[in-house]
C-alpha cells in the first residue's frame, strides 16, 4: 500500500491515553513501513520531530487568567494559527489521508477545513465523548450525564458549572460546542469516525451522527506489552491502581475502600491533578498500606503490574477503551472496574474481572475481598483475560481493520 498518512494530535508527547493511543499507532507504521508525518501543537516537553518548526503555537489554556482565557477563546472555536501551519506541512508533505485524534480546543476544528481545502479524506479516532460532551466526559461534576444536545442540559452544564467549577470556562466550551454543532462542522466534513466502543458508538447515532461514517475499532495492545510468559504465581499479594490521580477516575473512591481493607496493600501508579490531596488523605487517615508511586516508564510500570494480585480501575466517569484495563489484561492481571462506558465490553463478569456500580464503596470493597481471597478464580480469569486479549486487542488485529478503513 503506497500512501502517506497525516497523524494529527494536540500533544506530541504522552499526556494521556490518547497520547499513547497515539504513538502505539505511530509505531505500528514503522513497523508496517507505512509512510507517514505528524502535525502538532508547540511544547517542550514535545518528542523531537523534523517537521516540528512547523506545528501550531503552544497555547496553555490551564495557566490562563479569566481575561486571557475570554480574549483566546476564538481559537478554541477556530484557530488561524494552526490552519495556516498544518496548509504549509500538506505542501511540504502532500499527505494521502489525514488521521486526526485530539485536537480540540488547541488545533481546533480549524485543521478541518484546511485539510477539506486540500480534499484530503479524513478519519478521525475518538478517544472521549466531546462530540457530544463539551466537557469530554459526560460527567456534570460527579453526576454521570447524557451529553449537551438538549437545551435543558445545557443549561444544568451551566447552572453546575460543569467545566473545573468555573462559568466562564463552561460557557466557553458550550459555546465552541454549539457553534460546531450548528454548522454541523464534523457531521459533514469527517469522513469516518473511529469509536473503541458500541457505548460511544451509540451516543453518536443518539445525537445524529451519520451511522455509515461510524466504525468500532477498539484500541490495541502493543506487541510489547503482551506477557508471552505468563506465570501466576509471579505476584507478590498487593492490589494496584495505575492511571490519572483525578476525581473522575475514582481515587476516592478506591481509598475510602482501603480504609476497610487495611490488612491488604494498596500500590497507586500515576500522577495527575489530586496527587497532592490523595497524598494528603493517606497521611490523614494512616493509610500505611497504600504506598503511591508516582509516574512510572513503562518497563517499571510492567513489573509492577505483572507482581500485582489484580488491577483495580474504579472511574466514576464513563469509560470508552481503556488503555489501563487493556495493558494489565495483556499482563495476565483480572481487572475490577466499575460497570461505565465501554468498560463491560471489555470486562465480562467473572471472567477476566469483576465489575461494580461507580462510586458504591462497600460493593467495591466486597469484590476485592471476593478476589482476593479466591487464587484459584484469579488464575483462571488472568488466563481468560490474555485469551481475549489476544482475541480481539492485538496490533496485528487493528492494523488490519485499519487499512481497510483508509
Amino acid at each position: 500500500m503506497f500512501m502517506k498518512i497525516l497523524m494529527i494530535n494536540k500533544f506530541y508527547y504522552i499526556k494521556g491515553g490518547a497520547e499513547k493511543c497515539f504513538f502505539n499507532q505511530i509505531n505500528l507504521f514503522l513497523r508496517n513501513n507505512i509512510d507517514y508525518c505528524c502535525f502538532s501543537m508547540k511544547h517542550e516537553k514535545n518528542f523531537t520531530y523534523k517537521y516540528q518548526d512547523l506545528f501550531a503555537n503552544e497555547i496553555d489554556f490551564d495557566n490562563m487568567s479569566i481575561i486571557d482565557k475570554i480574549i483566546n477563546s476564538q481559537k478554541i472555536i477556530f484557530n488561524f494559527n494552526a490552519y495556516r501551519k498544518i496548509k504549509n506541512l500538506i505542501n511540504i508533505t502532500k499527505p494521502d489521508i489525514a488521521h486526526l485524534h485530539n485536537i480540540y480546543h488547541h488545533l481546533s476544528p480549524s485543521i478541518i477545513y484546511a485539510l477539506k481545502e486540500k480534499n484530503i479524506p479524513i478519519v478521525i479516532t475518538l478517544h472521549d465523548f466531546k462530540l457530544v460532551c463539551p466537557t469530554y466526559n459526560l460527567l456534570c461534576k460527579e453526576d454521570r450525564c447524557d451529553g449537551c444536545f438538549s437545551i435543558k442540559n445545557k443549561i444544568k452544564a451551566m447552572y453546575k458549572k460543569c467545566h473545573k467549577q468555573s462559568f466562564i470556562n463552561t460557557f466557553i466550551l458550550l459555546t465552541e460546542f454549539s457553534i460546531h454543532n450548528i454548522l454541523k462542522t464534523y457531521h459533514k466534513n469527517i469522513d469516518y469516525f473511529i469509536t473503541p466502543s458500541y457505548f460511544l458508538y451509540d451516543k453518536l447515532i443518539k445525537y445524529g451522527y451519520p451511522k455509515e461514517k461510524i466504525i468500532v475499532l477498539p484500541n490495541f495492545v502493543k506487541r510489547e506489552f503482551l506477557d508471552t510468559n505468563f506465570r501466576i504465581n509471579n505476584n507478590r499479594g498487593y492490589c494496584l491502581y495505575f492511571g490519572r490521580l483525578s476525581k473522575e477516575k475514582g481515587i476516592y473512591t478506591l481509598l475510602k475502600a482501603f480504609l476497610h481493607l487495611k490488612d491488604k496493600t494498596l500500590y497507586i501508579v500515576g500522577n495527575g491533578p489530586e496527587e497532592n490531596n490523595v497524598r494528603k488523605f493517606i497521611l490523614n487517615y494512616g493509610l500505611s498500606n497504600v504506598k503511591i508511586l508516582g509516574f512510572l516508564e513503562e518497563k517499571q510500570l510492567k513489573s509492577i503490574i505483572k507482581n500485582s494480585l489484580f488491577v483495580i480501575l474504579p472511574s466514576i466517569c464513563h469509560e470508552n477503551c481503556s488503555m489501563a484495563i487493556l495493558e494489565a489484561m495483556a499482563l495476565g492481571k483480572p481487572v475490577i472496574a466499575s460497570n461505565t462506558g465501554g468498560t463491560p465490553e471489555i470486562v465480562t463478569e467473572n471472567y477476566n474481572g469483576l465489575l461494580f456500580n461507580p462510586g458504591n464503596v462497600d460493593e467495591l470493597i466486597d469484590k476485592i475481598n471476593y478476589l482476593y481471597y479466591n487464587k484459584e478464580l484469579i488464575s483462571v480469569m488472568s488466563k481468560n483475560a490474555i485469551e481475549k486479549i489476544n482475541k480481539k486487542y492485538t496490533e496485528e488485529i487493528y492494523f488490519s481493520n485499519l487499512l481497510s478503513i483508509y
